[in-house]
């Protein structure tokens, strides 16, 4: 079982997310003060998926709808290329039990390569560029992943910090 990196919401939906334990990270201070996510398409989705789909999380920071979403769907795939937020990911996972979330440890964009995350004041705002501070990290692309699974993705949440043109 993973460690927990800070503390640990359970959100109005039931799931638990290991979150930093900080008020200055946003999805910290949100679930605190609301007890689950702010933005309304995720009760939209929650509503609309059914439980034969698969569903793929570009950008799954902290898991907020990586999480829900495995509750809900046959599987999900997370894209999150941050070794502090993936970190947190692994932790909700097994707080979950989400045996059918996958997150694989990259970013993804227009093609396949080494890329530079930059690092932001919290999680939810590093992304891919060169001009500061950060970690290295894989990059990978849609069109690689389809050529090397065999996936039928019925729903995409694509939230990549500026990357979504490149992404698509």
């Amino acid at each position: 079982q993973a460690a927990s990196m800070g503390l640990q919401l359970r959100t109005r939906d039931g799931t638990l997310l290991d979150v930093a334990a900080t008020l200055k990270a946003i999805t910290t201070f949100v679930l605190l003060e609301q007890e689950q996510w702010f933005e309304k398409e995720l009760g939209f989705l929650l509503a609309w998926l059914k439980p034969d789909m698969t569903a793929i999380d570009i950008g799954a920071n902290l898991g907020v709808y990586s999480l829900p979403l495995a509750r809900r769907v046959r599987s999900v795939v997370a894209f999150e290329p941050g070794r502090e937020a993936r970190a947190h990911l692994e932790v909700s996972r097994t707080l979950n039990a989400a045996s059918n979330l996958e997150i694989i440890p990259a970013a993804v964009s227009d093609f396949p390569r080494e890329g530079h995350l930059m690092l932001g004041a919290t999680t939810e705002v590093s992304r891919l560029g060169d001009d500061e501070e950060g970690e290295t990290v894989a990059v990978t692309a849609l069109d690689q992943e389809d050529a090397e699974r065999s996936w039928s993705p019925d729903f995409v949440k694509l939230d990549a910090e500026g990357e979504e043109l490149k992404i698509i």
